[in-house]
């Protein structure tokens, strides 16, 4: 399996950290001066930490879906892909429009693919990788035709999941998971997929026991657990996560599936794409790695932000774009995710 084609369209607003603290102050009405005081002070330590820069959110008027069209339309030209060889959509992302149907099948009409195969895949921040896994078992089972992914991250609406609440902070201990929402970006891309080339390789680990350090609940969760939130009501369609205590949980479980997936299969020298996470932490990992994969990490985080789903595929056109990777060209993909899951797996372009 390859990649035929891959693009990626940002919003139009660039929203630096000044902004963010901008936002935090006004939306922060509840503090005193002193507390407002200690929370914007916590919040640009945490930012500097980061090494995030800017991130991208819509201006007025801007709709996912015009800059999914865009992303679509651009790829299939700049890449030559005929839009008759699209036999199936799949959309992955943790921002949606509808519940029911799946979101492809708006997303296919509205991209005049009204009579292909259309299905979401729901796994957090794990979604683009899981796509690529079934798209690359429904090859090996003699699906026909290319199969295209769509990731959708436009999580920063006014009065949705991020804003206001992530952004009125009541007590400075929120910041514990409400500081997260302060390095989101927005993303969509497109990436086209086809059966011709080798297979990719997918390694994971799960801990699904803490899945409750990184979520987004609907008005039923209640009725879906006995064991998370027994005690806590969460404000519902209010996006919750713990980044320290993901980072303990996480941090050396990723980076040991990653060096054994470098091992197993013997890698040398590709780039490594990771999930959009602190610029910090893929630093960390490459004193870990074995030298020659020095300079071989590739993040946009400090420029985009966290954007989720669109991780991979963002970092993937922009190291195209900036000739850090080229067709034919093999790469690494690194996820760690909410569930918890952490993948490690292969790239073919």
């Amino acid at each position: 399996m390859r990649i035929s084609g891959v693009d990626c369209k940002l919003p139009s607003n660039e929203i630096d950290n000044h902004e963010v603290l901008d936002l935090i102050r006004l939306l922060s009405k509840g503090l005193s001066q002193n507390d407002i005081r200690d929370v914007i002070s916590e919040v640009q330590k945490l930012l500097h930490r980061t090494e995030i820069i800017t991130r991208y959110w819509r201006k007025p008027g801007e709709k996912p879906i015009d800059l999914i069209r865009k992303s679509y339309k651009t790829n299939l030209e700049r890449n030559n892909i005929p839009e008759s060889s699209i036999n199936a959509l799949i959309y992955v992302s943790v921002d949606r429009g509808f519940v029911e149907p799946a979101n492809a099948s708006i997303v296919a009409h509205e991209l005049g693919l009204s009579s292909i195969k259309t299905f979401d895949i729901s796994d957090a921040c794990m979604g683009w990788c899981t796509a690529t896994e079934i798209a690359q078992s429904m090859f090996n089972n003699g699906y026909t035709g290319n199969i295209l992914i769509v990731t959708s991250e436009f999580p920063m609406n006014q009065n949705g999941s991020i804003i206001p609440g992530n952004f009125d902070v009541s007590h400075p201990d929120e910041l514990r998971w409400k500081f997260p929402s302060y390095t989101l970006g927005e993303s969509a891309t497109t990436t086209v997929l086809s059966s011709s080339g080798p297979n990719w390789n997918y390694d994971y680990i799960y801990d699904a026991s803490r899945a409750d350090l990184c979520v987004l609940p609907l008005h039923s969760y209640q009725g879906y657990t006995d064991s998370f939130f027994v005690e806590n009501n969460l404000d519902l369609l209010q996006f919750y996560a713990d980044g320290r205590r993901l980072f303990t949980a996480g941090f050396k479980k990723s980076l040991n599936l990653l060096r054994s997936f470098l091992l197993k299969y013997s890698y040398e020298n590709e780039l490594i794409l990771p999930h959009s996470v602190a610029s910090t932490v893929p630093k960390r990992v490459m004193s870990y790695l074995p030298t020659s994969f020095a300079g071989k990490m590739y993040s946009t985080f400090a420029r985009t932000g966290n954007v989720a789903t669109s991780s991979i595929p963002t970092s993937l056109y922009f190291a195209l774009e900036s000739n850090e990777l080229s067709r034919n060209d093999h790469a690494i993909g690194w996820v760690a995710s909410g569930g918890l899951k952490y993948s490690a797996f292969d790239i073919f372009l």
